[in-house]
């Protein structure tokens, strides 16, 4: 599965889904007011799905390094499904720090691990 799939899957898990529209609102309401735009929604899918993946492959933190090269891989992917540049970067950027701010609940966890694993809980 990749975060593309991952996405897809998030909304029509609830959990997943009120998390991802909560870390979305949180990142958007920071950058500008109104509707979150769909990049928002995007990015913070993709950082859960990053962050799942670090949990479930490594038990660990990243490194910063590390950290970096996946932020500027999930702004090219979002680049290629067709968001401006200037817009992904600030998107990834806002949902970086909003993540830190809202950490993902147990049932968030369970739910993501669950999808990832390939079993519907």
């Amino acid at each position: 599965m990749d975060s593309t799939d991952f996405r897809r899957a998030t909304e029509t898990t609830t959990a997943l889904a009120v998390y991802v529209d909560s870390v979305a609102e949180a990142a958007a309401n920071e950058r500008e007011r109104g509707i979150v735009p769909d990049v928002f929604m995007a990015a913070a899918a993709s950082a859960l799905y990053l962050w799942l993946r670090n949990y479930v492959d490594f038990k660990r933190g990243l490194n910063e390094a590390e950290l970096r090269q996946r932020m500027e891989q999930e702004v090219d992917d979002l680049v290629k499904q067709g968001y401006p540049r200037k817009e992904a970067l600030n998107a990834v950027l806002a949902i970086s720090k909003a993540v830190t701010l809202r950490m993902p609940s147990k049932a968030v966890v369970d739910a993501g691990l669950a999808i990832l694993e390939g079993k519907s809980r």
